[in-house]
């Protein structure tokens, strides 16, 4: 759920956040260098995968009891 949440608010919000100051205009320049790089995207296909592996051991693990 954390994977899913976290990708949608800083697709939502990235564009809105204030940018002024020395801090929100080196923040801006990060998040603009790993989008042109392509970090963004593996960044979000990694997550994405790590939570759809994670997803399937626990349900894998689901009816199993805690003896």
């Amino acid at each position: 759920m954390s994977e899913g949440f976290d990708g949608l608010v800083g697709r939502i919000a990235s564009p809105h956040y204030a940018g002024d100051g020395v801090l929100g205009h080196t923040g801006k320049m990060a998040d603009m260098f790993f989008r042109w790089n392509g970090l963004t995207g593996w960044t979000d296909a990694a997550r994405g995968a790590a939570g759809r592996v994670l997803a399937r051991e626990l349900a894998t693990n689901a009816s199993k009891t805690f003896d």
